[in-house]
Formats: C-alpha cells, sequence, structure tokens
C-alpha cells in the first residue's frame, strides 16, 4: 500500500478496507432485507471512501476501477 498512497495515509485507506470487510461479513449474516441492503451500503461507502483516498494520488484510479468493472459485467453476460 506505500507504494499506492502516502505513508500517511496508508493506516487510514487499509482502516476502510477493514471496514469494508467487517460490513460485508455483517451483511451475511443479515436475516431481513433492511439490515442487508444496509450493511451493504456500508461496505460500498467505505470502498468508495477508500478509492477517493487512492485517486488523490493516484489520479485515473477511479476510472480504472470503472473500467475494470465494466469488463467483468461484460465478460459475465451471457451473449445471444
Amino acid at each position: 500500500m506505500e507504494k499506492i498512497v502516502p505513508p500517511e495515509y496508508v493506516e487510514a485507506v487499509q482502516q476502510l478496507f477493514d471496514e469494508a470487510i467487517e460490513a460485508v461479513g455483517l451483511a451475511k449474516q443479515c436475516k431481513e432485507v433492511d439490515d442487508l441492503w444496509a450493511t451493504l451500503a456500508v461496505a460500498l461507502l467505505k470502498l468508495d471512501l477508500a478509492s477517493n483516498f487512492i485517486e488523490q494520488h493516484q489520479p485515473g484510479f477511479i476510472k480504472e476501477v470503472n473500467d475494470a468493472k465494466q469488463r467483468v459485467i461484460s465478460a459475465l453476460t451471457p451473449k445471444h
């Protein structure tokens, strides 16, 4: 991570990743849809915050993530 963001941001970014992982773990345990969307929203928020930290120091990072996401979606979409 030290090569991606300045050292003073490494701990914050890692904490956001840890919190996103924790939220996904909680989402897996949800028994009600309201709890599920709330915990997934927290996980996505944490990932967005981490991405924004990285974007500040690696311009174009979010665009690359979105491009990769589109490639994965395309690869998983059945072609008729």
